[in-house]
């Protein structure tokens, strides 16, 4: 019985930051960058890299700030 205890709280430990990963994403880039572009006349203005390689973008518009 301990056994089948440990084993399932490893499997929902390993489980856990998959999902955390999947929901990281709001909608595709593409629409992102589009929507930013046409709601609030933003545009990238630096790129980096993340933790574990990822790709970060801020997203920012001159004129007004935002």
């Amino acid at each position: 019985m301990k056994r089948i205890l440990a084993v399932t709280a490893l499997a929902v430990l390993f489980a856990m930051p998959a999902t955390a990963e999947q929901n990281r994403n709001c909608a595709p880039r593409e629409a992102v960058v589009d929507r930013l572009a046409s709601t609030y006349g933003e545009s990238r203005q630096s790129i980096g890299l993340g933790e574990r390689g990822m790709v970060i973008e801020t997203f920012a518009n001159g004129d007004t700030g935002t």
